[in-house]
């Protein structure tokens, strides 16, 4: 993804760390022991610098952006329209069918290594960076056009999200929604033919012992046993379960999905799954519709920080065209239509009011310009 830097974070670039200014500056007493005034001094100095180490490891990151050429090509005017005007063409008036998790009959048994074969193509790594901290989950793709199910929850102040495949290829991936109750988040890779696992519900008892996959690379037996809601709690010993890691069936077909919330670790019966992707996607009005790059809520720190003007920025970009056009990462959104964007599912509101074939206008923000944007709304 590319990288760029403000002219505004340039200023703060050149202004000397104060990180006294944190904690004020009048003179405190002087305390009976020395030694713990130091002690006391070194802690807030080491605060101070790690405070300002985060604010450094995001500035840095936006540093290694290449210099916008709509900023180049304005000379001065705030306002600058005509490299960001693309209208619909061809499959961009194709609406897209949202996804549906269907239910299989179980099939015959397999050998474990036939198991791992089975499941392992379609089970990814999603990693996720977020304002001063990072988080890894689990998931797996249920359809061919990229759609998965992964343990990472809400993914809206992200501003990174990575999954990447059994055979270490690694893909952006654009947040559509997750379902609060389970955690469960909905994810879309762009591309097609990407190997989608089988989903069954399983016969028996949820007392049965099935196995987890961890990486594809190795299956750890765990039990099951029936647990509120629905779900089952799950006892795999001492082995650590990623959120959003598969339960493999006997026959290679994934039997639900772990999900961890408030320090339990539980599983999701692949019978409960179709319900969960309902609800995520009666949350989200524009579901599917796409513009051809993500959004994501701006952490308020850094909002904060920066003084930006708006709440919600571009995440990715995912269409060249608007790459070659010069949208960029983390460009900020402050209107749709002429209406002012407030959070993640305003925008999405906003987006819903379109078919694919229309155009939607956007104003952006960067570096102190003002960006006009016309984009053609197409399907997923």
């Amino acid at each position: 993804m590319e990288k760029r830097k403000s002219s505004q974070e340039a200023e703060v670039a050149e202004q000397p760390c104060a990180s006294a200014s944190f904690y004020g500056t009048s003179t405190p007493k002087k305390p009976k022991n020395d030694h713990v005034g130091l002690i006391v001094t070194a802690c807030l100095l080491i605060i101070g610098i790690s405070t300002m180490s985060s604010l450094g490891v995001f500035q840095s990151q936006r540093s290694a952006e290449t210099e916008s050429p709509v900023s180049e090509a304005a000379s001065g005017d705030d306002v600058f329209q005509a490299d960001l005007e693309i209208r619909a063409t061809g499959t961009d008036r194709e609406a897209s069918a949202l996804p549906v998790l269907t239910l299989q009959q179980p099939g015959t048994a397999l050998d474990e290594a036939a198991r791992r074969a089975a499941v392992s193509p379609s089970a990814v790594q999603v990693s996720a960076d977020f304002y001063e901290r990072s988080e890894r989950s689990a998931g797996v793709l249920f359809t061919q056009d990229g759609y998965l199910l992964a343990g990472c929850g809400d993914l809206r102040q992200a501003y990174t999200i990575t999954c990447t495949r059994s055979d270490g290829s690694a893909l952006p991936a654009a947040f559509v929604g997750f379902d609060e109750q389970t955690g469960l988040a909905l994810l879309k890779l762009c591309g097609e033919d990407f190997p989608a696992a089988r989903f069954s519900s399983t016969s028996g008892s949820a007392a049965d012992a099935l196995l987890w996959a961890e990486d594809g690379e190795a299956l750890w037996p765990v039990s099951l046993h029936a647990g509120a809601g629905g779900t089952w709690t799950v006892d795999a010993g001492s082995t650590a379960l990623d959120s959003g890691a598969p339960l493999i069936a006997s026959d290679g077909s994934v039997a639900g999905l772990i999900v961890s919330q408030d320090g339990q670790t539980r599983a999701v019966p692949a019978s409960a799954l179709p319900e969960v992707l309902t609800r995520i996607l009666s949350q989200n009005a524009a579901a599917g519709l796409w513009l051809g790059f993500d959004t994501a809520e701006v952490p308020p720190m850094l909002a904060g920080y920066y003084d930006y003007p708006g709440t919600l920025w571009v995440r990715g970009i995912f269409d060249e065209r608007l790459a070659d056009a010069g949208l960029y990462a983390y460009d900020i959104l402050l209107t749709a239509d002429g209406e002012s964007i407030s959070s993640w599912a305003n925008f999405n509101n906003a987006l819903a009011q379109h078919l694919p074939g229309e155009c939607i206008e956007l104003t952006l923000y960067r570096d102190g310009k003002i960006i006009k944007a016309i984009l053609p709304v197409c399907g997923r």
